[in-house]
């Protein structure tokens, strides 16, 4: 199916309608947070679940991990794994969001267009596959139809099988964004190939989308935030075009605790990242820049290390991942965060959710 490509526009609008104001089932356990020491709350129906020690999420597969003895030996575990394995070549798997840093032209949008393929990606969507299944799971089982879902530096389209197979049918629309048209290409062949009937690609830069303001029931954005020139711009972008109520679903990694070896590594390398990667920075405290920006709304935001062969929280509890590992990119974040209600008198239509 031949999509067409649509560019920054302050007037632009899908052209098939869709603007999707039904609301979805998400029952994220509210304020739980396994990195703020939260670990015994329940779980039970969560798309993302709550660390529990007695008991792992029925969705994690066998054997899911275990709990260390005591702090000190999940500390040095989480050490020894991370320093073994981090100094690893920078992988150049993120930056398909804004790259408003990146000034290659058509040559360097064809190199990310390589690096950000689905092939290129499988490794790193190996490794993080258990999170992402979760973080999405509100999503894809949500009775309702006709949503709208924006996706921010959609790449090669790698969250699609995340949540659009269980969405086919339901007459969603889903606008992806990325400012590489290649790239735009490959996500539109993903979307086709997963049963998306009302497809819109645009090209723009995710800090500047041009959508129009209380658009999107919820906004989609994976290693986003690392690349961006502003955090703060893109958030306000993201603030801007969901509903009321909306939600934005989050995965980035994230620079590694100050004083560590890892953080260290990650300082030091920065630049060069930046410069493989579309602008990708390795130690951006993305988790505070999130926060802020949905004050008045609420995050539930989990931090954890993905390691060679599993997922390991700050409390200890893991889950096993296939992955080898992401080596610098270790550290990382995900969550969803709601977008405060509307205070005025005349309220745009909300997502509710």
């Amino acid at each position: 199916m031949n999509h067409e490509i649509s560019r920054h526009s302050s007037t632009w609008a899908p052209s098939d309608g869709g603007e999707g104001n039904q609301d979805y089932n998400e029952d994220m356990e509210e304020g739980a947070r396994p990195n703020r020491g939260q670990a015994e709350q329940e779980a039970e129906g969560s798309s993302i679940p709550v660390p529990r020690q007695a008991a792992h999420d029925d969705d994690a597969p066998a054997d899911p991990g275990h709990m260390p003895d005591n702090a000190n030996n999940n500390t040095k575990r989480r050490r020894s794994m991370l320093v073994g394995s981090g100094l690893a070549f920078t992988c150049p798997c993120c930056g398909s969001g804004g790259r408003s840093e990146r000034t290659g032209g058509r040559l360097y949008d064809r190199y990310l267009a390589s690096a950000l393929s689905q092939d290129a990606m499988a490794s790193y969507e190996k490794s993080i596959e258990p999170m992402k299944r979760r973080l999405f799971g509100g999503l894809a089982g949500s009775p309702n139809e006709e949503l709208t879902i924006v996706e921010l530096g959609v790449g090669a389209a790698p969250n699609a099988r995340y949540y659009c197979d269980a969405r086919r049918g339901k007459g969603d629309c889903i606008v992806a964004v990325d400012k590489n048209q290649e790239l735009l290409n490959s996500a539109a062949s993903e979307f086709d190939s997963r049963g998306v009937e009302k497809l819109e690609l645009l090209e723009a830069d995710v800090a500047d989308t041009g959508l129009p303001s209380a658009f999107a029931d919820a906004v989609v954005g994976t290693l986003l935030l690392c690349s961006v020139r502003s955090q703060d711009q893109v958030l306000r972008e993201i603030r801007r075009i969901l509903k009321p109520g909306g939600k934005y679903y989050f995965v980035e990694h994230v620079a590694a605790p100050s004083g560590t070896p890892l953080r260290t590594a990650q300082d030091l390398l920065s630049p060069l990242q930046r410069v493989v990667a579309g602008g990708c920075n390795l130690n951006r405290n993305t988790e505070v820049s999130i926060a802020a920006a949905f004050e008045d709304g609420d995050v539930t935001s989990y931090r954890y290390d993905v390691l060679p062969g599993e997922i390991l929280f700050d409390n200890g509890f893991s889950l096993k991942s296939e992955g080898d590992g992401l080596g610098l990119l270790a550290p990382h974040i995900s969550g969803e965060a709601t977008a405060g209600r509307c205070v005025l008198t005349r309220c745009p239509a909300e997502a509710k959710v």
